[in-house]
C-alpha cells in the first residue's frame, strides 16, 4: 500500500493484518507492509505498555492500535470496537494523515483534538505530531488549510498534555476547598511519570519491541 493511498476502513485492515500474523510476521512488520511505512517505536511501546485504559480523557483510534498483537495473544478484532467514522473521515480528506489519538479536556493543552502522524513525515524517519482542534466526536468535513505541528513525537506530546492536566488537578487539590481527592492527585501523577518512563525507556532502547 502505498502512504498516501486511500485508507482502507479498519475491517479490512484487520483482515489483512491478521493473514500475516497467520503468516508469522510480528506487528511492526505487518503494520508495515498494510501502512506502506514503518511505525515508530513509540506506538509498540504504549501498546505494549498497556496505559491507555488508565489515562483520563484519552480516546486511541481503531487504527493502527487495535491491529497491533502478538503471537499468542488474541487474534485482531475484525469489528472495530469503537465508533471510525471520525478517523475514516480525517483520513478520507487527507490519506497522509494517520489519526492516533482523540484528547478530551478541552481546558489542557493539546485538548480538544485529534492528534495524527504524516504517513510521508514516517518515510522519512520523523515522527511528528499534527493536531486537528474540534475533531474530537465530530465528523469533519473539511481540514484546516494547513494542519498544526503539535510536537515532535506521540509521547512528547501525551507528556505535555498530561503535566498540564496534573498542574491543573494539583492547583484544585491545594486551592480553596481541597476541590479533589488525593487519589486523583496520586493518579495524575503517576500517569505523568509513567509517560516518562516510556520515553526513557525508549531512549535507552528498552521500548517498542512488537
Amino acid at each position: 500500500m502505498s502512504p498516501t493511498a486511500p485508507r482502507e476502513g479498519y475491517a479490512t485492515m484487520a483482515a489483512r493484518v491478521q493473514a500475516l500474523y497467520d503468516q508469522g510476521r510480528s506487528a511492526r512488520e505487518a503494520l508495515a507492509e498494510c501502512y506502506g511505512v514503518e511505525l515508530p517505536d513509540e506506538i509498540f511501546a504504549i501498546a505494549d505498555s498497556g496505559i491507555d485504559p488508565k489515562l483520563p480523557d484519552y480516546y486511541p483510534a481503531n487504527q493502527p492500535w487495535r491491529l497491533i498483537t502478538r503471537p499468542g495473544r488474541d487474534s485482531v478484532p475484525f469489528a472495530p470496537p469503537t465508533p471510525e467514522r471520525y478517523e475514516k473521515a480525517v483520513a478520507d480528506l487527507d490519506p497522509d494523515l494517520l489519526p492516533l489519538v482523540c484528547l478530551d479536556e478541552e481546558e489542557t493543552k493539546h485538548g480538544d483534538s485529534m492528534l495524527c502522524y504524516r504517513l510521508s513525515d514516517l518515510a522519512q524517519g520523523a515522527t511528528t505530531v499534527y493536531g486537528i482542534e474540534g475533531a474530537v466526536w465530530t465528523v469533519l468535513e473539511e481540514l484546516p488549510a494547513e494542519v498544526p505541528r503539535y510536537g515532535d513525537s506521540l509521547l512528547d506530546v501525551l507528556a505535555e498534555y498530561y503535566a498540564d492536566f496534573y498542574a491543573q488537578v494539583e492547583e484544585r487539590y491545594y486551592g480553596p476547598g481541597h476541590a479533589v481527592a488525593d487519589e486523583m492527585l496520586d493518579e495524575a501523577r503517576d500517569i505523568v511519570e509513567a509517560i516518562d518512563r516510556l520515553k526513557r525507556d525508549l531512549t535507552s532502547g528498552l521500548g517498542g519491541q512488537s
